[in-house]
């Protein structure tokens, strides 16, 4: 979170006597008219360091409170859910949101656990302190790298042997067999889940066994999610720099022409 606030007016205000209300309005406007430069420069920041981000992550920081004449602060943060429609209507607590997401990306080490790894974890599919990453060979992925909500939720809901409230239910003996089949709506042909690791002689995490001639005939695997251990990060998202840059370079002069305008409109 980033506070800008205004210090020496009250020294300009003494200067020019008789005018503390233009020069409040003019610092007030030049407050929210950085903060926005400052927003289109982190979110141009973003797009430089992440490789295709999507638009939640992208548009992730925003200005949370503007100045106005009688509070000369604005503050500039990253997105942290509250009061967003979208998050309201997703319903679903535990939810990770930009500003937990990327807190690592400006602070550095270890990552949140997401929603999906957490449920992961509870079942026993995930181990503690794994993080999972989306297979590339998945071809399961969408255009900006990440696996579906409903492609995830199918996973947990396999693997889940409890039925329990929340992310992904239990799939039922019957339901699992008509996957293997193929006979779900929207299959082309059908496969199974199982995890890698240990005497499988694959790389820890989920995969897919897939049977596009039947379950008697040939079936290949794929990787959908790969565990690592402890994933961290190197402090890459430089928010605060990249703020105070935009502020050291625009706030002289978009006051100064703000103030410029206030005192001739007050003629």
């Amino acid at each position: 979170m980033i506070k800008v606030e205004i210090q020496g007016l009250q020294a300009t205000m003494a200067w020019l006597a008789g005018h503390e209300k233009q020069v409040r309005y003019a610092a007030s406007r030049a407050l929210n008219d950085v903060a926005k430069s400052v927003v289109t420069a982190e979110r141009q920041h973003v797009a430089s360091i992440f490789k295709g981000p999507t638009p939640r992550t992208l548009n992730a920081v925003k200005v949370f409170s503007g100045a106005k004449r009688d509070n000369l602060e604005v503050v500039i943060g990253v997105d942290d859910g509250v009061g967003r429609k979208e998050f309201k209507a997703m319903g679903k607590k535990g939810t990770i949101t930009p500003a937990k997401y990327l807190l690592a990306q400006i602070m550095g080490g270890q990552r949140a656990p997401k929603r999906f790894e957490k449920a992961l974890i509870s079942i026993g599919a995930m181990d503690p302190g794994d993080s999972a990453v989306f297979a590339k060979r998945s071809e399961a992925l969408d255009a900006y790298g990440n696996l579906s909500g409903a492609h995830l939720t199918q996973i947990i809901s396999y693997f889940r042997t409890v039925k329990a409230e929340g992310y992904g239910g239990m799939m039922s003996k019957a339901r699992k067999m008509k996957m293997m089949k193929g006979q779900l709506k929207g299959m082309k042909w059908g496969k199974a889940y199982f995890r890698g690791g240990g005497k499988t002689g694959l790389p820890d995490g989920i995969w897919e066994r897939h049977y596009p001639n039947g379950t008697a005939e040939k079936s290949f695997i794929r990787p959908i999610l790969i565990y690592v251990r402890g994933t961290s990060y190197r402090p890459v998202f430089k928010f605060k720099e990249v703020a105070s840059g935009v502020i050291a370079r625009e706030w002289k002069q978009k006051f100064d022409s703000a103030l410029a305008a206030a005192l001739r409109s007050a003629k």
